[in-house]
């Protein structure tokens, strides 16, 4: 995914664990907590939106989440019938959290997080 969502994901995953007193030892729950439990994103029409300022084509953003499905769950389960922008912008927002904190920044993150 390109580098202005990670940046956004980042900037509001930082704010979300201080307001949510997640710290190093529950680290783990971070990408649920913050992307799953709660909508990043509220509204077609925001979410649209927001695929537009990110310069990301819809069809870009469902390919990258139905990658990320079979990746997870060895099955996509993003459907025609749940379909909607304001779904597949929170569960583009999930996994490319899932995979900062998981995959690739984990160290990094908390090394963020504690100069906080």
């Amino acid at each position: 995914m390109n580098k202005s969502i990670r940046t956004e994901v980042t900037d509001y995953a930082l704010g979300r664990m201080l307001l949510d007193d997640i710290d190093e030892d529950n680290f783990w729950r971070v990408p649920y907590e913050i992307y799953a439990s709660k909508f990043f994103i509220f509204g077609h029409g925001n979410a649209e939106n927001w695929l537009e300022k990110h310069d990301i084509k819809l069809w870009e953003a469902v390919a990258y989440v139905l990658e990320q499905e079979k990746l997870s769950w060895c099955r996509p389960t993003l459907i025609q019938a749940n379909l909607n922008p304001e779904r597949l912008v929170n569960l583009l927002v999930y996994y490319v959290a899932e995979e900062l904190f998981f995959k690739n920044e984990r160290d990094s993150w908390i090394n963020k997080f504690n100069q906080n």
